[in-house]
């Protein structure tokens, strides 16, 4: 259960101005680096205090974004390990707290917020969040035919579903029969001014390398993220420019799988797997060029970051929201079949009309707006 309950300053029926707050309870599984992670806490820090009183309940309370929680929310420890052990902490959780939304992001934990909603109170609203394109998502998952025939019974019950692009919509639509009325497009986030700010933490990490140019990609290591293809195109770029090299940041399942793949392609003192990294917008200040190799992407945040941080990005095409995104940036020619060319334009930054563009579609302010907005229309 929580243990931040006990602070004398928590008042569970606290009125702001004479109103009563609305309650809103996040869920997430854990809080290991992720975009859904990240996206969850920019909420908890920037939603309004004086219309929300803010919970989060965890499945299992461990990971880095522990340290950049806001102190005034408060914390339920479901010490569950597992969703599928978390059933009943979750349900004695909702009995007790009775919020008014429960908002849960990532679609195993949607499905079990869902299956609980016979024992929620009878007030309370779930808004889901699908990360993904669904379809491919699912694609080869264990049991992928009973999470498509889980998706397809039980989203409709939710009182909301927030894509991040239409792509995702669409997908849910034709796929998934969600009624089209239930979902809502909200983008993925990006601060400006907290990336940039970290971005200037730190010398840059390439000066002991060489001139370069330096590649950066980000992402956890599994297929989804497409890394074997980039490193792959990157055999083609180092024979044409040999001082180039290559950093990948994160760290995943198919650790030992590219590793081998870089030693085969004899490119072992050229690609780099660099693991987590805690500041990975240092890297991206730095870099001349971020590359988003993914099979699928719902809407990516670390190429909003890479452009917040001016960096020169390229896509290779996929499904999901990332076409869609670099259209409302006027971006559209960095979205591309290969990476085989590897064309000098694509090496030249963002011209300044790229961090307007950036605030005006994804910027924080406006995207943690219309969360608000949703919160308050679903909880009237």
């Amino acid at each position: 259960m929580s243990f931040r309950e006990n602070r004398t300053d928590y008042n569970p029926l606290k009125k702001e101005n004479g109103v009563k707050r609305k309650r809103i309870l996040f869920t997430l599984g854990s809080l290991e680096e992720g975009g859904a992670e990240r996206v969850v806490i920019n909420l908890l820090r920037h939603l309004d205090r004086s219309k929300f009183e803010l919970h989060l309940a965890v499945v299992h309370y461990f990971g880095f974004f522990i340290e950049a929680l806001p102190e005034d929310i408060i914390i339920h420890d479901l010490k569950a390990r597992r969703v599928r052990k978390s059933f009943l902490p979750f349900i004695r959780l909702f009995r007790r707290l009775k919020p008014d939304v429960i908002f849960s992001t990532l679609g195993y934990l949607n499905l079990a917020v869902i299956l609980l909603k016979p024992v929620i109170p009878h007030h309370t609203r779930i808004i889901v969040r699908e990360t993904s394109v669904a379809t491919e998502n699912l694609r080869d998952v264990p049991y992928s035919r009973l999470w498509k025939w889980l998706y397809r019974g039980l989203y409709n019950r939710a009182d909301n579903i927030v894509c991040l692009c239409d792509w995702m919509s669409q997908d849910l639509i034709e796929h998934f029969g969600v009624d089209p009325k239930r979902i809502i497009r909200i983008f993925n986030p990006v601060d400006m001014e907290e990336v940039r700010l970290l971005a200037d933490q730190g010398e840059n990490p390439f000066s002991s390398y060489g001139e370069g140019p330096h590649l950066v990609a980000v992402g956890r290591l599994v297929s989804a993220k497409g890394f074997d293809r980039l490193i792959r195109a990157f055999q083609t770029l180092s024979a044409r420019k040999p001082k180039a090299r290559l950093w990948i940041l994160g760290k995943g399942e198919l650790e030992n799988q590219l590793k081998e793949l870089i030693n085969g392609l004899d490119l072992k003192e050229k690609v780099f797997l660099a693991g987590f990294q805690k500041n990975p917008f240092l890297w991206l200040k730095h870099a001349d060029l971020f590359v988003l190799s993914s099979l699928f992407e719902g809407l990516p945040n670390t190429l909003l970051e890479a452009l917040a941080c001016d960096c020169p990005v390229v896509a290779l095409r996929h499904s999901g929201g990332t076409e869609e995104m670099l259209g409302m940036l006027g971006l559209d020619d960095r979205f591309v079949d290969s990476l085989d060319s590897w064309p000098e334009a694509w090496w030249e930054r963002p011209l300044y009309k790229i961090s307007d563009l950036l605030i005006n579609n994804f910027g924080r302010v406006k995207i943690t707006k219309e969360y608000e907005n949703l919160f308050l229309r679903v909880s009237k």
